[in-house]
Order: structure tokens, then sequence, then C-alpha cells
């Protein structure tokens, strides 16, 4: 075989190899982005859960502030006042503690609500990141194969006026009359 031939064989099947790594990145890297979304969408459903049973706390809180009062005011008799004395006081405190812990819980299922846009958004932002990685690494396997042409072009016309016809049968032009000459030849 014929040393620029040989030269030829080679750089093509390595453009070839540039070609399926750039692909196999771009692919693993897309599946990286698909994966980035599920594991959002999880994590949105348990935080869904979570305000959920937040809320519920909540209205609990409330269930056991109305019993504690309604309590409080059957204790107090009829003819007596609940919010005057030693009763309203106690129907005061009862009222605040109640009220903090309905607030609390409310305050963490609207916490937990803000928290699932920040999942979302976030994946959405990291999964385009993977994608424009992706669109990248493919685009760097086809400049790499295109080098890679170009340099066994450049080296098979080292060895002899034979490699120039070999050359023409790959695609390369070194004709500058003809279209876009970069110099190296150019590849159809």
């Amino acid at each position: 075989m014929e040393a620029a031939t040989a030269i030829s064989v080679a750089s093509t099947l390595k453009a070839g190899m540039s070609i399926m790594h750039g692909n196999a990145q771009a692919t693993q890297l897309a599946a990286n982005a698909q994966q980035t979304i599920i594991r959002a969408r999880s994590d949105i459903i348990r935080s869904r859960v979570e305000a959920l049973k937040h809320k519920k706390d909540a209205n609990t809180a409330l269930e056991k502030l109305n019993r504690t009062l309604a309590t409080v005011t059957a204790y107090a008799g009829q003819t007596l006042d609940p919010f005057s004395g030693s009763v309203g006081a106690i129907a005061t405190n009862i009222m605040k503690k109640g009220y903090n812990d309905y607030s609390m819980k409310k305050d963490s299922a609207t916490m937990e609500q803000e928290n699932q846009a920040v999942i979302k958004y976030s994946a959405e932002y990291q999964a385009t990141n993977y994608r424009k990685a992706a669109t990248r690494a493919r685009n760097a396997g086809y400049l790499s194969a295109a080098i890679d042409l170009a340099s066994g072009y450049a080296m098979s016309t080292k060895f002899g006026t034979g490699s120039v016809k070999g050359a023409q049968k790959f695609g390369f032009n070194s004709n500058p009359s003809s279209g876009p000459y970069l110099g190296f030849g150019e590849f159809r």
C-alpha cells in the first residue's frame, strides 16, 4: 500500500472516530438534560406533598385553637365574659400561641410552593446548559474530523504526486479557482 493512501485511510478513520466521539458525548449530555428534568419533576412532587402536609397542619392548628377556646369559654360559665379577668388572659394567650402555630405552618406551606418554582427553573436552566454542551460536543466532533482530514491530506501530498488523486477521491480540492480555498483543500 502506498504511504499516501495509508495516510488518507488513517485520517479518514480518525475523522470518523472524532465524529462518533462527538455524537456519543452529545448523546450523554442530552441524557443528562433529560435526567435533570425527571429528577426535578420528582422533587416538585415531593415538595407538593410537603406543602399539602403543612397546609393540613395549619388547619389542624386552627381546629385545636377553636376547641381550646371553646373549652375555656365553657369553663368560664354563661355569665362571665371570657375576655375579662383571668379567663380573658388565658384566652388571649391561647389565641396568640394558636395563631403563631398556624402562621408558622402556613408560612412553611408557602415556602414549599416557592421551593417548587426554584426547583423547576433551576432544573430547566441546568438542562439548557446540558443541551448547549451537547451541541458544542457534536460540533467539536465535526470540527475535529475536518482537521483530521485536512492534516491527513496535507501529509499525503508530501509523499508524492499520486496522493493528490487519492485525496480528490476523498472529496478534497486543491485547486483554488474552483471554489473557496482554505489553504489545505476543501472537504465536500
